[in-house]
């Protein structure tokens, strides 16, 4: 607090504020209550300010002021382990308890633990747990648009080459078929001895056409 206490007569519109755990040592929610009115002093002078914090009331408060964001680590609840995705928008879920039940704690305790949480603080476990699966479903399908966007893209230039060959190809065979036309019309004329004069060589065909 004494920290607390110089950084808030220190600070102006320009300073950036970290703080750990803000207002823990004391009563939760009295804890809680401190961490937010210092917050709010913070945000009317003005200063930047990144806090961590496990209280729910100060995951709420997220949520609650304006120009205030919440922000987590991503945490897998089927493997109990930390995937390092910053999530921003969605505030840390609490999983002590689930971590103490992986760890073989005695079931009956895990139950006892879970009966003794409050109702509000299950619900705002409940709700950051559907934030996060809604922001990992839209994650895996961004990832799964882009997949098939990169793929219709590489097509789209295989297809283009291959377009682009074919063309080179024709023009190759009417040339060839040209060349041997007049050639046969030049051979036909010597060795008949006729009057092929009225004859047209044949012209390449327009590049383009079908």
């Amino acid at each position: 607090m004494a920290n607390v206490k110089h950084i808030l007569e220190q600070m102006t519109d320009r300073s950036l504020v970290l703080l750990d755990e803000l207002g823990a040592g004391t009563d939760p929610k009295e804890g809680a209550a401190l961490a937010m009115a210092i917050l709010d002093q913070m945000g009317t002078i003005g200063a930047r300010v990144m806090v961590t914090t496990h209280y729910p009331e100060l995951k709420v408060y997220g949520f609650d002021r304006q120009q205030t964001m919440n922000a987590s680590m991503e945490f897998d609840q089927a493997s109990l382990r930390p995937t390092y995705r910053l999530l921003v928008g969605i505030p840390g879920q609490s999983n002590g308890v689930a971590i103490a039940s992986r760890l073989g704690l005695d079931a009956a305790i895990i139950q006892t633990a879970q009966s003794l949480v409050s109702d509000e603080s299950q619900e705002l476990n409940a709700m950051i747990g559907d934030l996060v699966e809604q922001r990992k479903q839209a994650r895996e399908e961004n990832e799964r648009l882009q997949a098939l966007v990169k793929d219709a893209t590489t097509k789209e230039a295989e297809l283009a080459q291959k377009l682009e060959r074919f063309n080179e190809q024709r023009e190759q065979l009417y040339e060839q078929a040209r060349s041997k036309a007049n050639h046969e019309v030049a051979k036909a004329k010597k060795t008949s001895g006729q009057d092929y004069s009225s004859l047209t060589p044949i012209a390449s065909p327009t590049r383009g056409a079908s």
